[in-house]
């Protein structure tokens, strides 16, 4: 009922040359190609029922963050069909404007990544003040966990949460204003826009 594109974006081509006329009407086309939009694979398959998915790769335990969209041709059972996968997979925003999907590339597709990285550099850094790696890692990976729980459990603005944390004077002030000096929240902003700007290059390159 549901056929899943899952190639990389310069395999796309083929992958629909592959399934092009043989699809019938109750069928969807669900794709998780980066930056292919709706327009270029509903005419590369010359069938209109299209979902396109945006997840990220905590998909693998469940925990993926998914935008996702759909041709109107697509029929209410496959609707239903496609938010159930998605479910599956994690939790899911449904958005009528495609230009979302494109957005969500840049934050929670690229993502994980950024947080990995933040990870990577938390834990060398206890190892750099005296840690060993193994309680580093641990602590590092355990810190982003929770906090990321304590913000969807609170409902608190991540802002006012990190103000709880900061006492005046003391020693997380004296991180955060290295980390400010150091352009921290300008570099993720510039990251997710990168990612998204180059969302929009594949999509025209496509």
């Amino acid at each position: 009922d549901i056929v899943v594109l899952a190639v990389k974006p310069q395999d796309l081509r083929m992958a629909m040359a592959g399934i092009k006329g043989k699809l019938t009407s109750v069928q969807a086309v669900l794709s998780i190609v980066a930056g292919a939009r709706i327009n270029t694979i509903t005419s590369g398959i010359n069938h209109q029922a299209v979902i396109r998915v945006m997840p990220n790769t905590p998909a693998q335990i469940g925990l993926a963050a998914s935008v996702w969209t759909a041709t109107q041709a697509v029929v209410p059972e496959r609707l239903e069909d496609a938010k159930n996968l998605i479910e599956a997979i994690g939790e899911e925003i449904y958005v009528t404007d495609e230009k979302y999907v494109d957005m969500a590339t840049g934050l929670s597709g690229s993502g994980p990544a950024y947080v990995f990285m933040f990870i990577e550099s938390l834990t060398d850094a206890g190892v750099h003040v005296g840690l060993t790696r193994d309680m580093a890692a641990k602590l590092a990976v355990q810190t982003v966990f929770g906090s990321a729980q304590l913000v969807r459990q609170s409902g608190l603005h991540p802002a006012e949460l990190r103000n709880m944390v900061t006492s005046p004077g003391g020693t997380t002030a004296e991180g955060t204003l290295v980390l400010e000096g150091a352009g921290f929240r300008t570099s993720v902003i510039e990251a997710v826009t990168a990612a998204y700007e180059k969302t929009l290059l594949l999509g025209e390159e496509e």
